[in-house]
């Protein structure tokens, strides 16, 4: 990357101090540009330290990190990524220029980095495509997807990024907001907070795409900067997990506290929900939650 990176981490069952006290050792270099800041999750009233163990196995507090991270940052643009994500190798300079070009004079765009993911394991051992050409001709191979396009998983994370015109352009391409849109950005600082509120990973973001867009941002699409996950399928397989544990509710039990906020602090802004929220979200968020925003540690 060449630039400063901020870092945000979870303490899990280690206090704060020595979490703290370890990647101080790491990065203890004079000219260090790792920041790190350490959170942990917050516990109920009443929750003693016993309780961390329960609080991880549901909250992990992502966005409680995303914050304290933001926080930390000391540049004029930030790029919020998150991990598990590989940059292409063209897009380091790709962003650094775009930065100095657009960002500089743009405090309304939000420089939208499509991401990918490969659909086996054996595909992923053959490691991130050097460049955009690569990455197509890998695409029309079958060995990439765009992130969220593999197996059952959330399609609608990326979907607006339209990568069908990105693909052939050899300029910046807009991407229209579309509901459930949670791409990785770099934006000018001091960006919008993430809402603490959305208290585990899986779609802790969507968030602050539509918040971006009700605050009058354009979401601009790099030329050629990409990025690409790590491991094959892991949408999916977040999807997965969130299905088997019955989490994917929880950021939904969250999401009308939300937009009733939006609606109160930019003048009564609204974007209508897909069809497939109210027939297949609500019905069953409503019957486990009632009303309630889950935030806290849930027990059986």
């Amino acid at each position: 990357w060449g630039g400063y990176v901020s870092v945000g981490v979870v303490a899990m069952e280690k206090s704060v101090e020595e979490v703290a006290s370890a990647l101080k050792a790491l990065s203890s270099t004079p000219n260090s540009k790792i920041l790190f800041s350490v959170v942990k999750p917050r516990l109920r009233d009443g929750d003693g330290e016993g309780h961390y163990k329960e609080a991880l196995e549901t909250m992990y507090p992502i966005n409680r990190a995303r914050n304290a991270a933001l926080a930390a940052v000391v540049t004029k643009t930030v790029l919020l990524w998150d991990n598990g994500f590989v940059l292409s190798p063209e897009s380091m300079d790709g962003l650094q220029r775009t930065k100095r070009s657009v960002l500089t004079w743009r405090d309304r765009t939000a420089i939208v980095v499509p991401t990918f993911e490969f659909t086996t394991s054996n595909f992923a051992k053959k490691g991130v495509p050097s460049t955009k050409y690569n990455l197509v001709w890998n695409m029309k191979n079958e060995e990439l997807q765009p992130y969220g396009m593999v197996g059952d998983a959330f399609k609608y994370s990326t979907h607006a990024t339209n990568h069908k015109v990105w693909y052939e352009s050899k300029k910046s391409v807009r991407a229209k907001y579309e509901f459930g849109y949670q791409p990785l950005m770099m934006v000018r600082t001091p960006a919008l907070p993430f809402d603490e509120h959305f208290n585990i990973p899986y779609l802790s973001k969507m968030h602050y795409s539509y918040e971006l867009t009700a605050a009058g941002f354009e979401f601009l699409v790099h030329a050629t900067a990409f990025a690409v996950t790590i491991g094959d399928g892991e949408a999916a397989k977040e999807q997965q997990k969130v299905e088997t544990t019955d989490l994917w509710t929880v950021p939904w039990s969250c999401w009308r506290q939300f937009t009733d906020r939006i609606q109160r602090d930019y003048e009564g802004f609204y974007f209508p929900e897909p069809c497939w929220v109210s027939k297949s979200i609500w019905p069953v968020v409503n019957e486990k939650h009632a009303d309630k925003c889950v935030v806290s540690p849930i027990r059986n």
